[in-house]
């Protein structure tokens, strides 16, 4: 637990809600609920009115009447709002605004929310700059989302691939078309040099698609999605040679900024708390009943011709040969 000093400026977390009750005070915030009693109980009464993150809590205490100076039965209230709010701190019911890590703007996507005791200060892909690849209202649109340690850059597919990528550099490529070469040699690039990207894939009628988010080489890169969403397919295997002949795409303001605030979401997540949710997953978005937004999980694909190094040494198979009938018999008749 830290220790807090009198320059030590608190604020309250996001969305934090309070029943006062009786012998008890009663939190919540991010999904979690305590219950606090106790001597707690008139403190937090007195306490958490006063916390604005502006003053720092030798002012606040201050503002109390609980000072060093004081009679000798107030001694012992001033230590006691220290535990009081090095309690909460730890509990996440409070924030230290020292702690850059937990900053965020207001009505910042969940980056803060419940972060566990344990995430420590490193996390596992901080980003420095969020590299877009779009058109400028797409720049635009994620640029209004991200927080404001972030710096957002535009750029092309030519530019980057072939180009090296500092570290706390992230790109995030708006997709028109998923079967563009460009695009599968920007992915086995960034797969081999470890660069993670976050793949943001425009409504083809069917789906709207942030993910999967790939962070080389700890997930499925992007052709492995590929090829998952043609298996599943009513095309199949023809669904990967599909390209674009009319320019005019479904696009709306309104849903670029939903796909926006989706991707940064995502990100966040990831930089904040390791959310293990994050790699491979993707947030679809669809409209066969209303606006729904769900959440799948993308797998490896077996002999990636992109991601998996197994297919310079050995016969090249598609994953579905792994299920087929012939393959079954062949296994059966050979058994003894």
């Amino acid at each position: 637990m830290t220790a807090l000093t009198d320059s030590t400026v608190l604020r309250l977390a996001p969305a934090l809600s309070a029943f006062y009750g009786e012998n008890s005070v009663t939190l919540r915030s991010g999904g979690r609920n305590l219950r606090y009693g106790g001597g707690a109980t008139r403190l937090l009464q007195r306490v958490l009115p006063l916390v604005d993150g502006k003053h720092d809590l030798g002012t606040l205490i201050g503002g109390l009447g609980f000072t060093t100076t004081s009679e000798p039965g107030d001694d012992r209230l001033r230590p006691a709002v220290f535990r009081l709010c090095e309690r909460l701190v730890a509990d996440g019911m409070l924030i230290d605004t020292a702690d850059a890590g937990l900053i965020d703007h207001p009505g910042g996507l969940l980056g803060e929310w419940s972060r566990p005791d344990d995430a420590g200060e490193d996390p596992r892909n901080p980003v420095e700059v969020l590299r877009v690849v779009g058109d400028p209202d797409e720049v635009e649109a994620i640029a209004r989302v991200t927080p404001p340690h972030w710096r957002v850059r535009s750029a092309t597919l030519a530019e980057i691939v072939g180009a090296a990528t500092p570290e706390g550099v992230c790109t995030a490529v708006w997709v028109s078309d998923p079967n563009d070469p460009l695009l599968s040699e920007w992915n086995e690039t960034a797969y081999h040099n470890r660069q993670p990207w976050l793949p943001i894939i425009h409504f083809d009628g069917e789906t709207a698609v942030v993910g999967p988010y790939i962070h080389p080489k700890s997930t499925p890169c992007f052709e492995c999605y590929r090829r998952r969403r043609a298996a599943r397919h009513a095309l199949g295997a023809d669904f990967l040679e599909l390209r674009p002949l009319s320019q005019e795409r479904m696009v709306s303001a309104a849903l670029t900024t939903v796909l926006a605030g989706l991707a940064v979401a995502s990100l966040r997540e990831w930089e904040t708390r390791s959310d293990p949710h994050v790699p491979g997953g993707v947030r679809t978005v669809t409209f066969e009943r209303g606006l729904e937004i769900g959440s799948e999980y993308v797998l490896r694909v077996p002999r990636c011709p992109a991601c998996r190094p197994g297919t310079a040494v050995a016969r090249p198979t598609l994953w579905t040969e792994y299920f087929a009938p012939e393959a079954a018999e062949t296994e059966e008749t050979a058994a003894p």
